[in-house]
């Protein structure tokens, strides 16, 4: 009988495969043991905030300078508003660019999108690539302007 770690891995990596834009080659072989042990790492190590920043404390942490700002929205969203210091790597990208991310995988980095979801997916594929200190900004976007902190145009 398969466990539940197995039964969400086979459900959830196929998804996040597709949407990160990683290589065919590695697609159709989802499921080798290297794939399947970091997705059961990242599952079992799951906090009860699923790796979210609320924007009060996300704004403070852009404030001190002390983590990497990635806003995973596609460029022509980046280029509309986006909050201060926020580098554009969208989120289909993301396995391509991973290069381009610090080497030291404990560096801090928050991800955002517009509401939420995009920003859960590059937080997955990031730690999946054994990055240990992401966060995603609960409600995205969205949330950092409802309450009222600055966007830069």
């Amino acid at each position: 009988m398969r466990s539940v770690q197995q039964l969400l891995i086979r459900a959830l990596l196929p998804g996040l495969i597709a949407v990160a834009g990683l290589q065919t080659a590695f697609a159709q072989d989802w499921m080798n043991v290297p794939a399947a042990t970091a997705a059961a790492r990242v599952l079992a190590e799951m906090p009860d905030d699923y790796f979210t920043v609320r924007p009060a404390v996300a704004r403070q942490q852009v404030a001190s300078g002390g983590v990497l700002l990635l806003d995973v929205r596609e460029a022509a969203e980046y280029r509309s508003e986006r909050i201060a210091t926020a580098r554009n790597i969208p989120v289909r990208q993301i396995a391509q660019l991973i290069g381009t991310l610090p080497q030291d995988r404990a560096t801090p980095i928050m991800v955002y999108c517009r509401s939420g979801h995009r920003g859960a997916i590059a937080l997955m594929v990031l730690r999946l690539a054994g990055y240990t200190n992401v966060r995603s900004l609960a409600g995205g976007l969205e949330a950092w302007k409802a309450a009222a902190f600055p966007v830069e145009q």
